[in-house]
């Protein structure tokens, strides 16, 4: 009787605070639950590759390797990378039109980090640094295509599909961990192990976003959301820069070696991050579709 009456008061007072300030805690909790699935799937990938890397490769192999995925990185600073914050918004307010429009977009973007690339490929050949100059080559023609081929994740976020987001991404991540990992027993080239670092993920993510994106209508006006996706965008051009500058100043002064155990030590909190960053875009989709998203805010001060 008492345990009924406890479960009634707990139920009411949860009704109270939802309605207060628009919040569902059970969507909360599913999301939370599958999202962390999701980034202990990223863990393990992340963790996995990188374990077998520092064993099975030297370390300034390795260190060559995490160099390339900065200035990979540094690169897709100057693409559109608030599309998918764009995405999101769009969908959960019924402009479904931001989709094709955006990835359009994005992708003649991309060429922009493709050119920063090929700038840096033609420095490291003039320093006759030539393995690193066509890494840097190979990453230019790839960077494209990989810039566009996660966009499955924020349409399902967009289209409230969260459970079956973090499902296909918990199964990428650990597919990709397989073949990676029998790439990286079959050789130790540098060239083949970062060709294959991006194109296993551009194949994997680029056949289901495909699919995504013939599921999704077209409709509405996508102006408004792209004017989002540009200031965003320029934003995360000065956070993409600081966010790799560390590592670049490692390597500058201390050597792909250093760089290499810096990566290392980074590896577990880069990840816990990311699930936060995840989970603000669930967030987003979520708040998108207040219809007066001023009082709800006035309500949660």
């Amino acid at each position: 009787m008492i345990m009924t009456m406890t479960l009634a008061l707990k139920q009411r007072i949860v009704k109270k605070i939802q309605e207060h300030y628009q919040i569902d805690f059970q969507f909360y909790f599913h999301t939370i639950k599958w999202s962390s699935l999701a980034h202990v799937s990223t863990i393990i990938r992340g963790a996995s590759t990188t374990f077998l890397m520092t064993r099975l490769l030297s370390i300034q192999t390795f260190g060559e390797f995490r160099y390339l995925l900065v200035l990979f990185g540094l690169a897709g600073s100057f693409s559109l990378s608030g599309i998918s914050t764009g995405i999101i918004k769009g969908i959960a307010q019924g402009d479904t039109s931001i989709v094709r429009t955006g990835i359009k977009k994005m992708f003649l973007t991309s060429f922009l980090g493709s050119f920063l690339l090929v700038l840096f490929s033609g420095y490291k050949l003039f320093r006759q640094d030539v393995p690193l100059s066509i890494h840097a080559g190979l990453l230019a023609i790839l960077f494209p295509l990989y810039s566009i081929c996660g966009v499955f994740q924020p349409i399902l976020i967009g289209k409230q599909s969260i459970r079956k987001g973090y499902q296909l991404t918990t199964i990428v991540n650990l597919i990709y961990a397989v073949l990676f990992t029998v790439l990286l027993i079959y050789t130790k080239k540098l060239s083949y192990l970062i060709t294959g670092y991006f194109l296993i993920e551009i194949l994997l993510k680029g056949v289901i976003s495909i699919r995504e994106v013939k599921n999704t209508s077209h409709r509405g006006d996508s102006r408004e959301h792209m004017r989002l996706v540009s200031h965003i965008s320029l934003i995360n051009i000065a956070q993409g820069i600081i966010f790799q500058l560390d590592q670049i100043l490692v390597q500058h002064f201390f050597g792909y070696t250093s760089l290499a155990k810096f990566n290392i030590a980074i590896l577990i909190p880069d990840q816990l991050k990311d699930l936060l960053t995840s989970f603000s875009s669930v967030m987003l989709r979520r708040f998108s579709t207040y219809k007066n998203p001023k009082q709800v805010l006035q309500n949660t001060q």
